[in-house]
């Protein structure tokens, strides 16, 4: 058996600009984290020549092709396994329309266990192994979404990206650890209730930005909003960036009508008038997890009020994805 763990991401700023239909005609940038919460995905040779494929329903079929999750179906014929296996998968929190990036995560965890199995080199190479799960997403699936979550799930880490229309540039934020500690105290994750699809906002928004100069304009604002964003912290400025976020979020509400609705601006009000400084709704919009950057002073403050919103305790992951137990290595 073969075991991963892939951890999922928090985005802060230039989200929607890691899309085609922007990083085509600007630069696309953003800077995000991996968080220590991850999905783990099992691979183990079956028995049976038949497949298995556990995750919040049980497939059994006999050929990849009759397998209805389409990324492991994908990801089979990638790799041309025809041989039984058993793949299951296993997820801290809820595992779609969160706003973590948790489907390309399975997609980047599942790429690189069965990379390890077939003995290729593509769990090896981050670089690689996220442009398997970009294509894997965007080309063979045909999915409008962006590249930045296959990257932070395969790279890990709280990094400066940029999407070109021929590379991405991953650069890694380098602070020091007590100053990585000080900036997670700062931050606040809440879930609002309301969970998401990620594709279908991003079809919205892809459609926005092809079709409305302006909505562009405030997404070039958004991707620009990366660099002084990164600045900031490097200084340790989380006051700025609690005014950058905000910024941000009132740009991001401008380039589509289904990022935010009056159950999420009345949380992200609620939390302003509370001590945050900024904040965002992660993800594509919609629902999912609300984020606050406020001093560490107001977070008691902000969960008596936010009482009947459930936290999320967060730390940050260095490691991106990874095999963690590979039973094949002892035999």
């Amino acid at each position: 058996m073969i075991i991963t763990r892939t951890p999922l991401r928090i985005s802060f700023v230039g989200g929607g600009s890691d899309l085609p239909a922007f990083y085509n005609k600007s630069v696309g940038r953003v800077v995000s984290t991996a968080i220590n919460k991850y999905i783990f995905i099992g691979i183990n040779e079956r028995f049976e020549k038949n497949f298995r494929i556990g995750y919040s329903v049980t497939e059994i079929v006999d050929k990849p092709e009759q397998v209805k999750n389409t990324r492991v179906q994908a990801a089979l014929n990638h790799f041309n396994i025809k041989k039984g296996l058993e793949i299951i998968s296993v997820a801290d929190i809820p595992s779609k329309g969160t706003g973590l990036g948790s489907s390309s995560s399975f997609a980047v965890g599942l790429l690189s266990g069965l990379s390890q199995y077939l003995g290729s080199h593509l769990h090896k190479d981050r670089k690689d192994l996220a442009e398997a799960a970009c294509k894997l997403e965007i080309e063979t699936l045909k999915e409008q979404i962006g590249k930045q979550d296959q990257y932070a799930a395969a790279f890990g880490g709280l990094n400066y990206i940029e999407f070109h229309s021929d590379k991405v540039i991953v650069e890694a934020i380098k602070i020091s650890s007590a100053k990585t500690e000080e900036f997670k105290n700062h931050l606040l994750v809440l879930y609002t209730g309301v969970s998401r699809s990620a594709t279908d906002n991003s079809k919205i928004l892809t459609k926005n930005l092809i079709s409305d100069e302006i909505r562009f304009s405030a997404q070039k604002q958004l991707a620009d909003a990366a660099i002084p964003f990164k600045n900031k912290l490097i200084k340790g400025d989380f006051k700025a960036l609690g005014e950058i976020l905000h910024d941000g979020w009132l740009l991001k509400k401008k380039t589509s009508g289904a990022i935010s609705n009056k159950l999420v601006d009345n949380i992200y009000n609620l939390g302003m008038k509370n001590g945050a400084w900024g904040g965002k709704l992660l993800g594509a919009g919609g629902g999912g997890f609300m984020l606050f950057l406020a001093p560490p002073k107001n977070h008691k403050k902000l969960l008596t009020t936010f009482s009947k919103l459930q936290k999320l305790d967060v730390g940050f992951d260095d490691h991106g994805a990874k095999v963690i137990f590979n039973r094949y290595e002892y035999q």
